[in-house]
């Protein structure tokens, strides 16, 4: 599932960013793409972490209506894979905020 997120996260980041990779900047070319991805988030963590609650509540409704069939857009698979992303776009923020990886 991991893999299949980073996949995404990677075809996704063709089209919304000018970085379309996910590695670290290795140069400050890199550096400055990072910031269009930042610029999704302009609240810093807190962007993150609502980000993080509007794919869960979208979880949460999906399960209730679960019985009602399929959805008409994103469903459940696509909504935990974005849970995903999104985490690891938090961890990547916490990361460059304290200047490194843990």
């Amino acid at each position: 599932a991991v893999a299949t997120a980073q996949l995404l996260v990677l075809k996704k980041s063709a089209d919304y960013n000018r970085l379309g990779m996910a590695d670290r900047p290795s140069n400050a070319e890199e550096a400055a793409a990072y910031a269009d991805r930042d610029a999704y988030f302009p609240f810093g963590l807190a962007s993150y972490v609502q980000m993080l609650h509007v794919k869960t509540q979208r979880l949460v409704s999906l399960t209730a209506k679960a019985a009602q069939g399929a959805p008409n857009f994103e469903g459940v698979r696509d909504t935990a894979l974005d849970l995903i992303n999104y985490a690891s776009f938090l961890v990547e923020r916490t990361d460059r905020e304290r200047g490194g990886l843990t």
